[in-house]
């Protein structure tokens, strides 16, 4: 198992792509610090929008105009930014008794979301006069957005499949190496890729801010104790998400279909599972999908929040790895 790893440790190591990808998350750090001046702009013009206060208005059944005013009312320091397209969920809400459903309601208490929203959000700790709360936070905010799931789910799906179509696993298979070890092999050689990509994004960011900055940076002591349990918990969701991507791609033997669905899952296209089941059925899903927890989890947020997020992470791993495995395991290796 231990040399498998190597094997597959040196493989990435040789993959063009995987440096590639490297160059694009630091691109994408670059991008991100470079709204910084936009927002506060924004925020000091008093012309951003509080999307998220928008969609509860609306929810709510107010008319555009009072929904303007309460998000300007509420609209706190630390900015939101976001890009995308927000969907306001109507189903659930009485007109008449102006109440929401049960489970509607146990959501929103347990602090999801009121909207479901496509695209990748990072809450950025933006200030009116352009600076950041610390360079803890701000990072924090980026990898919670689960920006590198899609950079991790090219490179997993690419990585998976090259030895596959190259006929090098059917080698390796007919060495009297277990079918399980092949497979976990290639995870962990996965998981220790996307610890790397953390570790490219928390440098890419670091030199940004201090460059944008001149120096002048809170690096955010402060917040670590806050930090270091939750991130954690983030890199549980990013390997679960990612074991998901995994299980479609031995699944399918398609790289297309598992870069589409991880790309769909990741950039909030499973709203429309969703809305449907709570309309159909009166139950939140959202509690237990990997992207909606990653968002959840902040460094603001409660044990109740925290705990739950570990525990879909972890049940979803096992779920997911035991049906990959397994199918690996059974399937023939042409």
């Amino acid at each position: 198992m231990l040399n498998l790893i190597r094997m597959n440790n040196y493989r990435v190591r040789h993959m063009t792509c995987m440096y590639v990808l490297a160059i694009i998350i630091c691109l994408f750090a670059v991008f991100s610090i470079s709204t910084i001046s936009f927002t506060a702009d924004d925020m000091a013009a008093g012309t951003y929008e509080d999307y998220e206060g928008m969609a509860q208005a609306m929810e709510a059944g107010w008319n555009e105009a009072e929904a303007e005013a309460m998000a300007k009312e509420n609209a706190d320091e630390d900015a939101d930014v976001k890009i995308g397209v927000t969907i306001t969920q109507n189903e659930g809400y009485d007109e008449d008794s102006e109440k929401k459903s049960d489970a509607y309601n146990a959501g929103y208490e347990a602090g999801q979301e009121i909207a479901m929203n496509f695209g990748i959000y990072s809450n950025q700790p933006i200030r009116p006069d352009g600076t950041v709360s610390s360079y803890i936070a701000y990072l924090y905010e980026d990898i919670s957005s689960g920006i590198l799931l899609i950079f991790m789910t090219i490179a997993i799906v690419l990585f998976f499949n090259r030895e596959q179509n190259s006929g090098f696993v059917k080698n390796i298979a007919a060495k009297s190496v277990s079918r399980a070890s092949i497979y976990f092999s290639k995870f962990i050689s996965m998981i220790l890729y996307m610890l790397f990509t953390f570790v490219v994004l928390a440098v890419a960011e670091y030199i940004a801010l201090m460059a944008y900055y001149h120096g002048d940076l809170t690096f955010g002591m402060d917040v670590m104790d806050e930090f270091l349990p939750k991130i954690l918990v983030i890199i549980l969701l990013h390997i679960a998400f990612l074991s998901g991507v995994v299980m479609v791609t031995t699944l399918t033997k398609s790289s297309t279909m598992g870069i589409t669905i991880g790309m769909l899952a990741n950039t909030g296209f499973s709203s429309f599972i969703v809305l449907f089941i709570r309309a159909k059925f009166d139950f939140d899903i959202s509690d237990y999908l990997i992207n909606y927890n990653l968002t959840r989890v902040n460094l603001d947020s409660g044990s109740e929040v925290v705990n739950h997020a570990l525990i879909v992470g972890i049940i979803t791993i096992i779920v997911y790895n035991v049906i990959g495995c397994t199918w690996f395991a059974k399937r023939d290796i042409a």
